[in-house]
């Protein structure tokens, strides 16, 4: 554990020496630079090196729109001087980060930012939150609308048309509470059959149970705008901080004179490589995947806290009451998640982490009588607030719970992932570079299999007594369990007993993945074995061939292909990821605590006539600075490869300001009435109901997340096509003079309804209003047909009347 970057002594006599060092080298009045004036010019020229950089990022980035994203796409970017301005700000950081490191010394610099981690974090929440700015991909609508441009006050990045459930869905619905006051249900979706909106993930509401997803309170306080940018901002920046608690806790143990050590470098890498994954930014506001993620690290480092806590005076207990509904709230969090196709696998690395804590706490933890009653009443809390959303939700969570999709899902795995998927996960951090990216070919850069690999060298090569770790251990066996059911599959019986039945086959990578990640960084700060720089060098070389072949192979099988320079760049970068972590994992280096002062005993004793000791001094500096250096690049690598994900968005407009839309508004503010989505373009007349919702007007079509029985029993009195209509689903209305019963319903997608009426049932339905992005003028069924009355842009706005005023 030489290195600073990757190793942070915390207590003990090293801690106060370095204290009494930075103190000391304050008062010196001759070394004017190593004073406070001095790190102050010098935090000013990284500062103006680094503003420099994000101009010349921010031109880059109007050129590269202009000259093609990916997939033959070209963009206008936004270049407004107050989006050019924003654009400089957000760039900077990184570039900064690393003239800081120059400027200011590497240590120096990281000591920093760990002691004000919270503070930062706080500001980029508040300056995201006061400029509006997230990573909707909402311009996304000018696309589907054929109307403005999809730069449109788009800071960096671009629209991800994939993620239409994102900006087609979640944010238009939690855009329509606004309209609603937040209540809990929304009778502006779905006419007849309100929405109730706590089942509804991703949708803000005055309820009980928006006491475990405290991400939406910044809708519930300052409205869509600002409160968008806080649900971004908020949830990437607590999972990246509570993300690398739980990572200082893993890498965490105590050296052989009794000093505890813990691996910051290595934190902040596990951190990275999970909340800047492509797994979790393609799916970031989609199935609350951070919610769980969240929960799980969360979780555990209270639990820790709650463990530790072991003195005999009352102000413990009541700290310890506040770990418990700490991890109340995190329970919460998870269980309001309702997604298990992911709650599932992060839950069996929830339990495998639950059990290496009771381990390494058993024999030390002392409950005195008020920890046994403050835990009793967390417990009551978490109870009284679960049982009133329930009985809030009841009958939506029963409707969920029994649809034909997703409820009755029964899967049972097998051949819908291949072995170079799990091992070549890497490469899914270069996927970002289509225009149209698939979400799922999201991934966590896992770097299999180097956790596998050091875990078991750890049980063989560490000193007795440390070479089983309950932890390693369990998350092998998990791994292989995963592993299994995606390759090869399971029998029903089985995938219902591990409940593995409710996955869908690519959702358990999440699982397989987190605990790869989990085993390599735990594996490399646990290690205590090591080889010589040249032996780690090698073999290093070899496995990084190996890593990188797979991880290329991985992006052939997303049908990615690298052009111009990126051929020969990536390839590059995937070889030096893997091989600075496989160095990582074996160099004996990177394990001594005293790296420094071995390597100035062994210069002392240099006889400067052996060459040979001479080249071995060198090759263990150089292999010491590549791996401090390395877990730098890799994590600098994931960050910047997670954030082209999704785009810097500044505010909403994108919801409000297309021509049909102010047509409608202005239609219904005249003469209120019922809207209905109509058109052939399933993807987008469907979605548009819930953007016409995201504007306060009344739909019948919005996506249905639970049946609307009483509209769906209007249709079909006798229920014969209830398989169709009982799920989870976008639902297209297609108009047509006539109508027969049994193609009324059609179901080309597991999650698209197409429903065909005629503009004489609709208006049964209590219909006013129509859009559609065809010509419906001359269909009239029963002496009802369409009149238009807005024809801009690429709906049009009908009214259903008499056919009596049709020519009128």
């Amino acid at each position: 554990m030489a290195a600073e970057a990757a190793v942070r002594t915390t207590g003990g006599s090293r801690a106060d020496a370095r204290g009494q060092e930075r103190r000391d080298e304050g008062r010196n009045p001759r070394s004017w630079w190593s004073g406070r004036p001095g790190l102050i010019v010098r935090f000013l020229l990284a500062l103006a090196v680094a503003i420099g950089i994000a101009v010349a990022l921010a031109n880059g980035y109007v050129w590269w729109m202009s000259n093609g994203v990916g997939d033959g796409v070209t963009l206008d970017a936004d270049t407004t001087p107050r989006i050019v301005a924003i654009r400089i700000a957000v760039l900077t950081p990184l570039p900064l980060l690393v003239c800081s490191w120059f400027a200011l010394g590497w240590s120096r610099v990281n000591r920093w930012l760990h002691r004000w981690r919270w503070a930062l974090g706080g500001f980029v929440v508040a300056f995201c939150t006061a400029l509006s700015l997230s990573g909707s991909s909402l311009n996304g609508w000018h696309w589907h609308l054929q109307s403005g441009s999809m730069l449109n006050m788009t800071v960096l990045g671009y629209p991800r048309l994939s993620r239409n459930d994102e900006f087609g869905i979640n944010t238009a619905f939690a855009a329509s509470q606004q309209y609603n006051g937040y209540g809990a249900t929304n009778d502006l979706l779905g006419g007849a059959d309100p929405t109730d909106m706590f089942i509804v993930k991703d949708a803000p509401m005055f309820g009980v149970g928006e006491i475990f997803r405290p991400f939406h309170w910044g809708y519930l306080l300052m409205g869509t705008n600002h409160g968008l940018g806080f649900y971004w901002s908020a949830r990437l920046v607590v999972l990246f901080l509570v993300g690398y608690e739980f990572f200082r806790l893993l890498t965490r143990r105590v050296e052989e004179n009794g000093e505890v050590t813990e691996r910051r470098g290595l934190a902040v890498l596990g951190t990275s490589l999970i909340a800047f994954s492509t797994l979790v930014q393609y799916w970031f506001a989609v199935n609350n995947i951070v919610e769980i993620l969240v929960a799980v690290f969360g979780s555990i480092v209270c639990f820790d806290r709650y463990l530790s806590a072991n003195k005999p005076t009352m102000r413990n207990s009541w700290a310890r009451f506040g770990w418990a509904l700490l991890i109340a709230e995190c329970a919460g969090m998870f269980l309001w998640s309702l997604y298990p196709a992911w709650m599932v696998p992060a839950g069996y690395i929830l339990v495998a982490l639950i059990i290496w804590q009771l381990v390494a706490h058993w024999g030390d933890v002392h409950m005195r009588t008020a920890d046994w009653l403050f835990l009793v009443l967390a417990v009551a809390i978490f109870a009284a607030l679960t049982l009133l959303t329930i009985k809030g939700s009841a009958a939506a969570i029963h409707d969920e719970l029994n649809t034909s999709y997703p409820g009755q899902r029964a899967e049972t795995g097998g051949f819908a992932v291949s072995p170079t998927t799990l091992i070549g996960s890497a490469g899914a951090q270069f996927l970002t570079a289509r225009f149209v990216g698939v979400p799922e070919a999201g991934h966590i850069p896992a770097f299999v299999p180097l956790g596998f690999l050091v875990a078991v060298a750890n049980m063989f090569g560490n000193r007795r007594g440390h070479r089983t770790d309950p932890l390693m251990v369990i998350l092998i066996l998990e791994c292989a369990l995963f592993a299994e059911y995606m390759i090869v599959g399971m029998p029903v019986g089985l995938a219902k007993a591990t409940m593995l039945s409710q996955c869908l086959t690519p959702r358990v990578c999440l699982g397989f993945e987190l605990a790869n990640v989990i085993l390599l960084i735990r594996g490399i700060a646990m290690r205590q074995w090591g080889a010589s720089a040249t032996t780690s060098v090698i073999v290093s070389a070899v496995l990084a061939a190996y890593g990188a072949h797979f991880s290329e192979r991985f992006t052939s099988e997303q049908a990615v292909t690298l052009e111009g320079g990126a051929v020969y760049v990536v390839p590059v970068i995937l070889f030096v990821e893997y091989f600075v972590l496989a160095m990582l994992c074996m160099y004996r280096g990177a394990v001594w605590s005293d790296f420094e002062a071995r390597m100035r005993d062994a210069h002392e004793r240099m006889v400067s006539s052996r060459r040979r000791e001479r080249i071995v001094w060198r090759g263990n500096r150089v292999c010491h600075a590549l791996c401090t250096g390395g877990v730098a690049f890799v994590t600098l690598v994931t960050i910047v490869t997670g954030m082209l994900v999704n785009p810097v968005q500044r505010g909403t407009s994108a919801l409000h300001d297309d021509q049909v839309l102010l047509a409608s508004q202005a239609a219904d503010s005249e003469e209120p009435g019922l809207f209905a989505a109509l058109g052939d373009r399933s993807s987008t007349s469907s979605m548009l109901a819930n953007l016409l919702a995201a504007n306060g007007l009344h739909v019948l079509n919005s996506t249905q997340v639970t049946p609307h029985w009483n509209l769906w029993k209007r249709i079909d009195p006798e229920g014969r096509h209830e398989d169709a209509y009982n799920r989870y689903a976008y639902v297209n209305i297609v108009t047509a003079a006539e109508v027969s019963d049994d193609t009324r319903f059609q179901l080309p997608y597991v999650d698209l309804l197409i429903v065909r009426m005629t503009p004489a049932e609709l208006h049964d339905l209590g219909v006013t209003y129509a859009t559609s992005d065809s010509d419906l003028s001359g269909i009239r069924a029963d002496g009802w047909g369409y009149k238009k009355i807005s024809e801009d842009g690429a709906f049009d706005l009908y009214r259903i009347v008499p056919v009596d005023e049709l020519s009128q």
